[in-house]
């Protein structure tokens, strides 16, 4: 599990890079989101990490680089909230809605949808 500040700095890296992915500072962002997915442990947050960075490196036209990103973000995000969500019935947390959100515009980015 990782301490208190390791969570904060990862958080602060995935931010920052989705900040500027979406500024269009698009090398600065995957600095960032690198970071991010090399300090993160939890499957959730991984994934999270991972659907930025496969729309970083679609934007940096990096194509086989970005499919293997979203491959793993929805490996990871399958047990985690895929399969569950006739269970949620609806109720998804902030972060659920997040994930489904960046996981449409990845898969539309890259064509898979």
């Amino acid at each position: 599990m990782l301490r208190a500040a390791d969570d904060q700095t990862l958080r602060a890296h995935r931010a920052i890079g989705a900040m500027e992915l979406r500024l269009g500072e698009l090398t600065n962002a995957l600095v960032h989101l690198e970071t991010a997915v090399q300090t993160s442990k939890e499957p959730a947050s991984r994934a999270r990490t991972l659907l930025s960075k496969a729309l970083c490196l679609q934007n940096l036209n990096r194509t086989e680089e970005a499919r293997a990103a979203l491959d793993e973000a929805e490996k990871l995000l399958k047990p985690l909230l895929f399969d569950r969500l006739s269970e949620l019935n609806g109720f998804l947390t902030d972060s659920d809605q997040n994930d489904i959100l960046l996981h449409r515009e990845a898969q539309a980015m890259l064509g898979t949808r």
